[in-house]
């Protein structure tokens, strides 16, 4: 189990083989988050991990994820996001549609399709906006 005094000490060592790095382990909140990371390696296996880098050559310094690996430990899957933004962006788009059936007019593409001038269209949106409105139907 990796050890807050272990992170630290992991901090100096990465420092003192590659002084360029820019890891402040003797920070709270990122020897935290190098922790999380690390919690189920012990301090050993760490430090065995990051002899094992600056053997292998590697000119740049290791991030926890690479000494993670270096330790055997395996990677924890990423939670799904619910949807993809391309699946997100079509539910809204698909809304737009329902809405303009619903006024009964052309979407935008359409209207441009079918020769509409842009500024037409939207007199056309304004007007069915309109009469929704009178008709007591706008939900807005």
């Amino acid at each position: 189990m990796a050890t807050p005094a272990g992170i630290r000490k992991l901090g100096k060592l990465i420092l003192i083989y590659y002084p360029e790095a820019k890891v402040n382990l003797g920070d709270d909140f990122e020897a935290e988050a190098w922790a999380a990371v690390l919690r189920q390696a012990s301090d050993a296996d760490i430090l065995r991990a990051l002899a094992a880098h600056v053997r292998s050559g590697n000119k740049f310094a290791p991030n926890a994820g690479e000494i993670a690996a270096l330790c055997g430990l395996e990677a924890a899957a990423l939670p799904k996001a619910p949807s993809s933004g391309r699946e997100r962006m079509m539910a809204v788009y698909a809304g737009i549609v329902a809405y303009y059936r619903e006024l009964g007019v052309p979407t935008a593409v359409e209207a441009k399709r079918d020769g509409i001038s842009y500024r037409d269209w939207c007199v056309m949106v304004d007007e069915a906006e309109e009469k929704l409105r009178l008709e007591g139907k706008d939900e807005r």
